[in-house]
């Protein structure tokens, strides 16, 4: 299981929030973006530690509240980082997770 908030950034590796990381039984993440960065519908893509892409579902961010979470598919257990895709185009976001120790 795992734990953790990472950073999340633009692909100039500018911070544009944070998202809340659970791998577990039951896995979710929870994503918060700062002022200043871009709200609205995001689909959500988890990435594997082999550079597999699994589509996740979608995020909603409005403009007061600035968060949005979501369960995550079950068999998503090796995560390198979790991408935030806007719809309306715009630049991804994304948040590394850390390698597990080995």
């Amino acid at each position: 299981t795992y734990l953790g908030v990472e950073v999340l950034r633009r692909p100039d590796g500018t911070r544009a929030g944070h998202v809340a990381v659970y791998l577990g039984r039951l896995s979710w993440i929870f994503a918060v973006v700062d002022e200043g960065s871009a709200v609205g519908t995001f689909d959500v893509e988890v990435v594997g530690r082999s550079g597999d892409r699994h589509p996740s579902g979608t995020l909603s961010i409005d403009q007061d509240r600035r968060g949005a979470g979501l369960v995550l598919p079950a068999g998503i257990e090796q995560v390198a980082s979790v991408v935030l895709i806007p719809r309306g185009g715009g630049d991804a976001l994304e948040g590394r997770l850390p390698a597990p120790p080995g």
